[in-house]
């Protein structure tokens, strides 16, 4: 059985993608945000897999509409970012997966392949990373219950994903890596998606569009 696991917040003014508004109000940051939410969900619900899942962060009823029918949608647990993130994992592993990936919800032009080769890699390998190009990750899969290899990560630094593939490999796990991409923090990280035009950025568009007016 194939886990799919897509990590988002819920898409408040003033609490999402706060380093976006040093351009946009907070109430535009988080109207973009939930359209990089949607360009997410679109994207996943293109590769083959047995289960979905959506675990939020936040209030759980903003999130509600956003989600696709027919998908778990489920409360992140307590803690730090990499105590969440192995807690869904290890569930995944435990409820009967033999493959599950996480992503989140800031790579809305991530292509659908490079889920597709994520879970191609866990046939061999036991832990797949995708890298950001500022050093962190985009999206973390297993086909084994990991053990804590994520409680020493310093997670929004350079360092992340230096961190957890070292953590990976010094808990004698093997590891693959898929492409790098981009996730988007800042204003110029969405002027650079955005001139891609091959990219599936269909909601991302639309709410740029419609804050320009």
């Amino acid at each position: 059985m194939t886990d799919v696991i897509v990590y988002l917040k819920a898409p408040v003014a003033g609490k999402v993608k706060t380093r976006l508004q040093s351009r946009y109000t907070p109430e535009q940051a988080a109207d973009l945000y939930r359209a990089f939410i949607r360009d997410t969900f679109a994207t996943t619900q293109k590769i083959d897999a047995d289960r979905f899942s959506a675990h939020y962060d936040g209030q759980g009823d903003v999130v509600d509409d956003l989600v696709p029918n027919g998908w778990n949608v489920v409360a992140q647990a307590q803690g730090d970012l990499g105590s969440r993130m192995l807690h869904s994992l290890r569930h995944a592993i435990g409820s009967g997966a033999s493959r599950v990936i996480l992503i989140g919800t800031d790579i809305p032009s991530l292509p659908a392949a490079h889920l597709s080769a994520a879970l191609s890699r866990l046939e061999q390998a036991d832990v797949v990373l995708g890298p950001t190009s500022d050093g962190g990750f985009y999206l973390i899969g297993t086909r084994v219950e990991l053990p804590d290899i994520l409680g020493e990560v310093e997670w929004s630094s350079p360092h992340t994903f230096e961190q957890t593939a070292g953590a990976i490999q010094t808990a004698r796990h093997t590891l693959s890596l898929i492409p790098p991409w981009s996730d988007i923090d800042t204003p110029t990280d969405l002027d650079l998606i955005l001139q891609d035009h091959k990219a599936p950025l269909t909601h991302t568009r639309a709410a740029v569009e419609a804050i320009a007016g």
